[in-house]
């Protein structure tokens, strides 16, 4: 094993596959992560670990390790995760960029599917995959449906409902260094969705069907930890995702109807809220519609999948207003391409009448 804080790297020496991870006090699922890498079926890559002064053993794992291909560069001073993954990525080099977080696994199959996808799409610039969900030790599978065109991914990131997960994340490089692809500080405990949207603009993306990742969730994951530092930086870079699709200014209320409404999917408590929603949601599908305009079954799926998510907008909103959601539901008829079908429109007049019961009753 080799270590080194020089980050200059000379592209003369590069490799086919550069795997990059970030470590800080990660040693209760360290060794899992590093045995499921260094287990791949294709085995011709490095792996780079920065760690970020960690002051657990975690340093002490990676040295046990007796394998050329790991390189460790320990940071002088703690700088961060998203400076630290920086520093791996202008570390790399690899002709694919291959990342993975230090409590999540790899199957053993990963780097060379995702190789060889890539190796045969010249069009795709990043590809993810299918994760599925480690909770208490046992596997849990995800359910979203799998969106693998890039202009699908490119719709479902306004709503937060596509597969990218960063520790699933393959990348060539040349993309990589053409576009700059850098984790931005200042969306600290966001930073992975607006790195996402960022490449979206740039690049095209993909997602294979196949779960090659195991996403590790714990009370320890970020998100929980800073939600509101989470949600504040959220809100800052969705404002501007949406102004450059509506063409116009997204102020902080929006901007925090969009993240609240949208993105974390909470209810809404009142009808003016739904209503504004329901024009967000129809003025982002005519803009991805107006892109796609010379391609039928494209513009049909935004129609389609636009409506899926204005009607579970409404179904969120049933217990907190009742029949007054769906009358807002039906203002919108441009958002009616993907209509629910029999049973799940019983159930939301079901909730709907318990609703109004509870009201009469209080």
């Amino acid at each position: 094993m080799s270590v080194s804080a020089d980050l200059h790297v000379s592209d003369e020496s590069s490799l086919p596959v550069s795997v990059l991870m970030t470590t800080f006090n990660g040693v209760k699922y360290l060794r899992e992560t590093i045995d499921s890498i260094l287990g791949q079926t294709w085995q011709d890559f490095e792996f780079v670990i920065i760690d970020d002064c960690s002051t657990d053993q975690t340093v002490e794992i990676i040295r046990s390790y007796n394998d050329p291909r790991i390189v460790l560069v320990e940071n002088e001073h703690n700088i961060g995760i998203s400076e630290s993954r920086n520093k791996a990525i202008s570390r790399a080099r690899g002709e694919y960029i291959f990342v993975t977080d230090q409590d999540d696994v790899s199957e053993p199959e990963r780097i060379k599917l995702q190789l060889s996808y890539l190796r045969a799409h010249p069009d795709i610039d990043v590809l993810g995959a299918r994760v599925y969900f480690i909770k208490g030790g046992a596997r849990v599978e995800d359910e979203m449906p799998v969106l693998t065109e890039p202009y699908q991914i490119e719709v479902a990131l306004f709503f937060a409902r596509h597969n990218l997960t960063y520790s699933s994340m393959a990348l060539k490089r040349k993309f990589v260094r053409e576009h700059d692809v850098c984790f931005r500080a200042q969306y600290h405990y966001a930073e992975d969705y607006e790195l996402y949207h960022r490449m979206a603009l740039s690049g095209r993306l993909s997602v294979l069907p196949d779960a090659l990742v195991g996403y590790r969730l714990h009370e320890s994951n970020n998100s929980k930890i800073k939600y509101d530092e989470m949600t504040r930086n959220g809100v800052s870079f969705m404002r501007d995702a949406y102004a450059r699709v509506l063409a116009r200014e997204v102020d902080e209320v929006e901007g925090y109807l969009i993240w609240h409404g949208l993105i974390e999917k909470l209810p809404q408590t009142s009808t003016s809220d739904l209503r504004k929603l329901g024009a967000l949601t129809a003025k982002v599908m005519s803009a991805f519609e107006s892109r796609n305009i010379d391609d039928k079954l494209r513009c049909d799926w935004i129609r389609q999948f636009c409506s899926m998510i204005w009607f579970d907008v409404v179904e969120r909103s049933l217990q907190k207003l009742g029949f007054d959601a769906l009358r807002v539901y039906d203002e919108f008829d441009q958002l009616h391409a993907c209509k629910p079908g029999v049973v799940r429109k019983a159930k939301a007049l079901g909730v709907c009448l318990l609703t109004k019961m509870k009201a009469a009753s209080s």
